[in-house]
Parts: C-alpha cells; structure tokens; sequence
C-alpha cells in the first residue's frame, strides 16, 4: 500500500517548518586550522515533503566529487506540535545496508530553526563513489502530525536517488511511495568538503632599486590538493593588485610595478585557492634609494662634449 505524500507550496512548508541544527553557528565555509569547509554535492529544498514516520528509514545517494567530507546539512519540515522530544538519527553510509560510517541523534524539538547541520570528524571517501544519508525519527504516526523531509522530483540531482524502507533491510526507490505524476526524487541536502589553504607565497626579486624604475617580482605558492590560485599583491605605496590569475599550483606569476618616490616599501601578497581558501602573507622589504633622473637631448650633448664651451 502506498504512501499518500503530502505536496504543499514553498510559502505553506517556510511557515510550517521546524529547522534544525547542532547548536554550532551557521556556517558554509568556517575556518579550521588554514581550511574551510566548502559546499560539494546540493539538491536545493522544494515545495514538496515525504512524512517522516516512526519506525520507517529514508536516504538520499550522493556521489562526492571530493574528499575529505566533513558536514551534512538537512532541511527538516513538518508542524509535528504534539511530538515532544521528537528524535531525528542521521547516519553516513558507504551502502543502503552498511555500517554507519558516522552516526548521530538529534531532538528536533530543542532547536529553533529549519536546518540540522551535522559536522564530524573528517571522512575520507573515495570520489565517484556513492553514499548514502539515512534518516530516521522515533515519532511520528499521521500525515498530520509529524515531520518530513523535502523533496524534488524529475531526477533534479543526477549523483543519487531518494530511498524508502519499512524495515530498514528492503530499499525500494522514494517514488514508489509518491503520488501518481511525481518520479525521479531527491531528498534535499547539501554536503561538503575540507579544503585546505596554499602555502605561504614566495616572493622572489630585488630588494633595492631606482624609484620610477619598472621592477619585477616573482610569485609562487603550492596548493596541497593541486588548485589553481589567485594572489592579492599590496606594493606598499597604496597600489595593489587584487586577486589576479588564476595560476597552476607552483606556476610563477610574474608582476611588475614602479615606485614613485625613493624610500623603503613593503610588498606583501598572500595566496587562495579556487574554493576560496586563503594563505598567510608574505612579506618583502625593498628600498628604492635613488631617483630616475631623465636628461633632455641638450643636457645629454653638453654630458658628451665637455670641452666643447670651455669656461
């Protein structure tokens, strides 16, 4: 007998929505030890949401395009208001009946907001493979009272399939549990990875030189996963380059720039990577001690012919 899944409009779920979290602040790149964590696989929330019944499992498939993978974020919904201390499990799998990788409970009831973000210790998963979210909830009966889990339909994410199973041994796909006219599911979710920041740019070149003189500068930096980079160069005199390139991992990027007046500058760069991840500056002191001085053609002939007006 099939599931009856409730459909409502995008403004109907965002009013009767619980989110959920971990009590960590919201964040979609926070910084931990020179990295981020950066959004990989998403299938965005729809106007539609499966009921989340007792005793009954739920998962989504995801293929990660990188690794390590460290969070997963899930929009929850659903007005379940007789539904005290209503606990959500939320596992990562390598298959639909495989070990947990990793494995948590949450009481949807305690936190105020719609989205649950799941951060873990770092794992390492192989890319192109699959995996799986699975959800479970330990309350839950009618498709009045209780939550669920949005939801797109005609295959909107094409890296994984929606999941279904009464017992947690039989999967069969979410469509099969839907109204007539909806295939292809996505459950809603967004996974990311850690990336880690460039090393500290080098910063190759002379340290002294004329004012007014275009002078060269080399700029290198080693990303440890092989991104691309972008470097940020302050020349110490209020001029700066923003973010230029992209350049290959250990690729020189060479820049110029002239110093208007003589004095001592410091040239500072740092390094980010594609994603987003930045360095440490580095820094370069110089000194341009003397000032170009350009000579007219006349001052030039009377320099060649000293004894040409003798005084």
């Amino acid at each position: 007998m099939k599931k009856k899944i409730v459909g409502i409009f995008v403004m109907t779920l965002l009013i009767a929505t619980a989110y959920i979290s971990l009590g960590l602040e919201e964040n979609t790149s926070s910084i931990l030890n020179d990295s981020i964590e950066v959004e990989d696989q998403k299938n965005i929330p729809a106007g539609y949401w499966m009921e989340l019944y007792e005793g009954k499992f739920y998962a989504q498939g995801f293929t990660p395009a990188h690794s390590p993978l460290v969070k997963v974020r899930l929009h929850i919904s659903g007005s379940a208001s007789t539904l005290e201390n209503t606990n959500l499990t939320v596992s990562i799998r390598d298959a639909l009946n495989g070990e947990n990788i990793v494995s948590d409970q949450f009481c949807i009831d305690d936190i105020p907001e719609n989205i649950l973000e799941y951060t873990f210790t770092d794992i390492d998963v192989t890319i192109g493979e699959i995996y799986y979210i699975v959800c479970s909830v330990d309350k839950g009966y009618l498709a009045s009272d209780c939550y669920g889990w949005p939801y797109t339909y005609d295959d909107e994410y094409d890296r994984g399939d929606a999941w279904y199973s009464a017992n947690g041994i039989s999967w069969y796909p979410a469509e099969d549990y839907i109204i007539e006219g909806y295939h292809d599911i996505d459950f809603a979710f967004t996974t990311y990875f850690r990336d880690y920041a460039p090393d500290a740019c080098e910063i190759d070149g002379p340290t002294d030189g004329k004012a007014q003189d275009f002078t060269y500068y080399e700029f290198c930096t080693n990303d440890p996963e092989g991104h691309d980079v972008e470097y940020y160069i302050e020349w110490g005199d209020g001029f700066e380059f923003k973010w230029v390139g992209p350049y290959e991992s250990d690729e020189i990027a060479e820049k110029g720039h002239s110093w208007a007046s003589k004095g001592n500058y410091t040239i500072r760069a740092k390094a980010r990577d594609i994603y987003g991840a930045e360095s440490d500056w580095t820094e370069l002191e110089i000194s341009m001690p003397k000032t170009k001085v350009t000579n007219s053609p006349f001052l030039t002939f009377l320099e060649n012919h000293p004894y040409l007006f003798p005084l």
